[in-house]
């Protein structure tokens, strides 16, 4: 995965045809963690599973996309990366940082037909419905 700065993607990943609708998710490793607890390997991961992936897809579909003048691309954050919450500080970390990725790529390639969107979910509490056949 080390590669120069603006060295062009691995030719190992090539697309099968034109896709004009990525989704890039990517989540876990939001687990309670306190800061003084987190060990560097976890610190490490999170940033590695929730935000490089994004970067790679970003890479990976972009230029078919930007050459076609048409695309979008969907990056799944969290509430995490825009407030603080019970998630470890990695997670948190990580999503802000695919937040500010997805802003940049997005003002990059303004005006070229490609949309780039963050979307945050936040945890929710719903009302089990009740089982069938329940009272």
């Amino acid at each position: 995965m080390d590669r120069p700065p603006g060295a062009a993607p691995p030719a190992d990943r090539r697309q099968p045809g034109p896709v004009d609708l990525v989704a890039a998710v990517a989540g876990g490793l939001g687990e309670p963690v306190a800061l003084l607890e987190l060990p560097l390997e976890l610190w490490r991961e999170s940033p590695e599973v929730n935000l490089t992936s994004a970067f790679l897809t970003l890479q990976t579909f972009l230029p078919g996309m930007v050459e076609r003048g048409r695309g979008a691309i969907v990056a799944v954050s969290s509430t995490a990366g825009r407030q603080l919450s019970l998630a470890s500080p990695a997670y948190g970390a990580a999503k802000a940082g695919l937040q500010m990725l997805t802003r940049h790529a997005a003002r990059e390639l303004a005006g070229r037909g490609v949309r780039i969107n963050a979307v945050a979910p936040g945890r929710r509490r719903l009302q089990r419905a009740p089982a069938p056949g329940a009272a």
